[in-house]
């Protein structure tokens, strides 16, 4: 064992950035999760960084570092039904909410960066039915929402 987790959880969101490893939400006991950690490659805990809890709660969601915002993390839709999109500023140790995305992007969406836009791929709704959907925020956009 490499490190033993603070939580118990399933359908947990990670990511690498800066030599750590993000690890976020989750489902556990009949209860999404908001919680985070974040570990060293190594697998030592990492002392100076305690990550506030997300906003809401996401399990299945897809996770991404978005380079050009600062390096900050992004962490969107899920299941179930979840339209929320919120990004972490690890300077801050702040989560802010994003305009929540058109349609749900259940299971494991990619979130994909690009300059100053994203994009919020797929996902899975209604079992194995793809949903087909691919959204776009522009953060220098005035109107400030996701489009299709």
């Amino acid at each position: 064992v490499l490190v033993q987790l603070p939580y118990c959880a399933i359908n947990r969101l990670c990511l690498t950035m800066d030599e750590k490893l993000f690890i976020c939400g989750g489902w556990w006991n009949g209860y999404q999760l908001r919680k985070c950690c974040v570990y060293n490659l190594d697998g030592t805990q990492t002392a100076e960084i305690t990550i506030n809890d997300m906003i809401h709660a996401h399990q299945c969601s897809g996770i991404c570092e978005w380079k050009e915002r600062g390096n900050k993390i992004v962490v969107a839709a899920g299941f179930p039904e979840n339209k929320f999109v919120e990004e972490y500023d690890c300077v801050k140790n702040t989560w802010i909410d994003l305009p929540k995305l058109n349609d749900k992007h259940v299971a494991y969406p990619a979130l994909l960066p690009s300059s100053n836009l994203l994009f919020c791929i797929g996902g899975v709704y209604g079992g194995d039915m793809d949903l087909g959907c691919v959204e776009l925020y522009d953060s220098r956009d005035r109107n400030n929402k996701w489009m299709f």
